[in-house]
Parts: structure tokens; C-alpha cells; sequence
């Protein structure tokens, strides 16, 4: 028979070949199956096409099938904790994306990022919601499920974690149902002591109690503590100023050199007092012990003032009253010639300023004064430091006074002195002596 131009192939019916001498096959219509080589029939009540065996196997979650035999998904896994790689046998296993494998580990891996490798296909990593598996994430006589998604195992599921660990009561403790206690070994009571207010030589109750290592109290009771007895006297201790020999308050009538230590009126210790320089130390026969000071005060007179430590001027000027010079006041022209004996033509005009120098016949004027200018007039007279001369002005000209009779002021310190023609301060003149 030839199907659809596959080719023309033998009939067979109820197992043997047909032809026209040994067999006829009656009309109607038969289910027929082709067996890799003849078309087979048939007519005596037996199912045709029935196949005890697939001519191909095929796949089924990872495990070839091909009617012969039972399949399973189910291994169990040998390995030592702490090989990563997991190694485990499945008859018939084939690795392809979804295949599942069911594994009971006999030990509890101890190796980080394990592996699992079924049948020999190949290891692959074992993973728990995409990230390698933890140690101890495999418990010992656990069944897993993994399906395999092109790259790795996945675990199917979420891991009990729980190891069902479980614990006893040790040394002074007990366990009573899932509640762990602390053991005594008495009752519960209480350890009282005394109350209330206690004399001089009365006792004191104090609980005891004992315990062990672990802290349980294993027996109470007291024990007492006597108080001392009434001493009957006072103890006094006096800090007193007094002499070196001596007890009780008498040391305070000897001479007060020292500072005493009594203690009820005896003596105990004693700490000499020593002046220091410029210091004296006095006392009375009441025990007073007074220090002071021997320094020399001074204080400021007339045209003097002090401050702190520090004496000064009243001011700076000088007076003339007759033949005497002094601290304090002014003087004018008339008086200052009349005092000098100076010619009344002569008027004292004070000391140049710094940079400027006269010489006999010099017509220098104005000349500066201080910092002042000044025109002189005729009987001026001036002081130049620089030369340690004086010049007096005369007929348009200066002419230093000198050894010919005529008068000279001596002085070593005039200062700033003041410009008025009939009023003259000088600051301090230490001689004014006539030529």
C-alpha cells in the first residue's frame, strides 16, 4: 500500500501477509499502523497500533521516557560536608532547561557556593532565589526540590531553616516544659536585721547569707556587731598663738613666738613665727599675734605729687622771689634782669630752636625760639646750645656776650621757653652765675 506517495509498502493482516490465495480482506474499514516496514491490520479482535515501547525516548522534566520502563526524579546525595561539589545519580537523567531533580542530602553542607552535578552532566551552581547557596543552607536528611533554569539549579520553595536545636537545663537552672528557671535551694523569706536607734556599747543584727558559684543562695543568717562604749570626755583641739614652752592655755601667756596645737589642754605641736625682712611681730597677753611693717613711708610735699610708687613735679616752671630761684611760678623780664643784675636794656628772649646757630655779628632775624619764630629787638638776648654762647641783638647784629665785663647766663636745660616780651618761664635752671 502506498500512502500519499510515500511508497508502496506490504499489508499484513492479524500478523501475516496478505494476497489473494491465503486471504481476502472484507470491505469496511480497518485502523491500520505502519511498524517501520509493512502496513499491519487487524481482524480477529486484537487492538491494532497498540505499542509497548516508544521508537524514539523522550524527555519528561529532564528524564528520558520511552514506555519501558518507570521514571523517577528522585537521587540522593553522598557527599562529604565540605566539597562543594554535590554529586548525586537519576537513571535515564537528561540536563535541559526545566528539568527537575528531588535530592535528600545525608549531610549538612559546610561549603560555601556548592554545586550539584546529576548523572554526570555537568556541575552546576545550586541557587536559593537567585543568589549561591549559604553554608548550612542543606541540612542533613533534608529533601529538596531544584529545577534547572539554563544556568544554574534552582531551589523550589523556601529552606526551613529551623534545626530544631534543642536545649537542657545546666547547673543551677531548671527547664520545665519550654520555661528554664533559677533553682534555689531554700524557701523564699526574708533576712531581717535591728531597727531603730542605737546607744553607745548597743548591737547590731546584720544578715548573712551564703550563696555559690553561680550565685544561688544556699543558706541565711546573722551575725551581730557590738558598738563602743560611751568614751564619757571631750576631745577640744585649739589653734592658739603662744611661747615656746608652756601647756594648755597657759602657752598662750609666754611669749607669743609660736602657733600651738592643743588637744584638751595639752600641748601638742608648735610652729615657730619669724618675721620676715622689713616685718615685725608683736603680741598681747590675750593671745593676739600682729605682724608689721617696718618699711619708711614717705609722703609728697609742696610741688610734688605721688602716684603709686612714683613722685612727681606739681609742674614744670620756674620763679624767681628776689635772690632765690624756685620750683613752681614765672617770672617776668624786669624781675629776671633786676634778680641776674643785668643791664635793664637787656631782655631774655629764651633758647634757639634746634638747627638754628648764631656767630659774633651774625644778622640773623628772626631766629626761631623753640619752634616759634621771633624778631628780636635791641637788648635781646638768646642762648645758642650748640656753642654753649649767648648773643644779645644790637644795632642790627648779634653780638655774643662774653668775657669783657658784660654778663652771661650759664644754664644746661631750658625748654620750649615761652615768646611773650615782658613774660619769661623758664623750665629749670640748674646755675646762673655773673661773669
Amino acid at each position: 500500500m502506498d500512502v500519499n506517495g510515500k511508497g508502496a509498502k506490504p499489508i499484513y493482516i492479524n500478523g501475516n501477509a496478505s494476497s489473494s490465495s491465503n486471504y481476502n480482506l472484507p470491505a469496511g474499514s480497518y485502523l491500520g499502523f505502519y511498524d517501520g516496514t509493512n502496513w499491519q491490520f487487524r481482524t480477529d479482535g486484537i487492538i491494532p497500533g497498540k505499542i509497548e515501547k516508544l521508537g524514539t525516548a523522550r524527555a519528561i522534566d529532564g528524564v528520558k521516557f520511552d514506555g519501558s520502563a518507570n521514571i523517577s526524579h528522585y537521587g540522593v546525595c553522598s557527599t562529604a560536608a565540605a566539597t562543594a561539589a554535590k554529586e548525586v545519580s537519576c537513571t535515564s537523567f537528561d540536563l535541559v532547561t526545566g528539568a527537575r531533580i528531588i535530592v535528600t542530602f545525608s549531610n549538612t553542607n559546610s561549603a560555601a557556593n556548592p554545586t550539584l552535578n546529576v548523572n554526570g552532566t555537568g556541575a552546576k551552581a545550586i541557587q536559593y532565589r537567585g543568589a549561591a547557596i549559604t553554608a548550612g543552607q542543606l541540612a542533613a536528611n533534608r529533601t529538596y526540590e531544584f529545577v534547572y533554569d539554563g544556568t544554574a539549579w534552582q531551589a523550589v520553595g523556601d529552606f526551613d531553616t529551623n534545626t530544631n536545636t534543642q536545649y537542657s537545663a545546666g547547673t543551677g537552672l531548671s527547664l520545665s516544659g519550654t520555661t528554664f528557671n533559677h533553682s534555689n535551694s531554700i524557701t523564699s523569706g526574708t533576712v531581717a536585721g535591728n531597727s531603730g536607734t542605737l546607744s553607745f556599747g548597743g548591737t547590731i543584727t546584720i544578715p548573712k547569707i551564703t550563696y555559690d558559684a553561680q550565685g544561688h543562695i544556699t543558706a541565711t543568717t546573722t551575725t551581730s556587731l557590738t558598738l563602743p562604749a560611751n568614751p564619757n570626755t571631750h576631745h577640744q583641739a585649739y589653734l592658739r598663738a603662744g611661747g615656746s614652752t608652756g601647756t594648755g592655755n597657759a602657752a598662750t601667756t609666754t611669749g607669743n613666738t609660736h602657733l600651738i596645737l592643743t588637744e584638751n589642754d595639752t600641748r601638742r605641736s608648735a610652729v615657730k613665727l619669724a618675721p620676715g625682712s622689713n616685718m615685725a611681730i608683736t603680741s598681747d597677753s590675750g593671745g593676739t599675734v600682729t605682724f608689721t611693717a617696718t618699711d619708711t613711708k614717705y609722703s609728697a610735699g609742696s610741688g610734688i605729687t605721688l602716684t603709686g610708687t612714683t613722685f612727681s613735679l606739681t609742674n614744670n616752671s620756674v620763679g624767681v622771689a628776689g635772690n632765690t630761684i624756685a620750683l613752681g611760678g614765672s617770672v617776668d623780664a624786669a624781675t629776671l634782669r633786676e634778680s641776674l643784675g643785668l643791664s635793664s636794656a637787656m631782655r631774655f628772649r629764651g633758647v634757639l630752636g634746634s638747627g638754628t646757630t648764631l656767630s659774633d655779628g651774625s644778622t640773623t632775624n628772626p631766629v626761631m625760639i623753640g619752634t616759634t619764630s621771633v624778631t628780636a629787638a635791641d637788648g635781646d638776648v638768646v642762648i645758642d646750645t650748640s656753642s654753649d654762647a649767648e648773643y644779645v641783638w644790637a644795632n642790627g647784629a648779634w653780638e655774643r656776650l662774653g668775657p669783657d665785663g658784660s654778663y652771661k647766663v650759664l644754664q644746661s636745660d631750658v625748654a620750649s621757653p615761652a615768646t611773650n616780651s615782658n613774660t619769661k618761664v623758664i623750665e629749670f635752671i640748674d646755675t646762673i652765675t655773673q661773669n
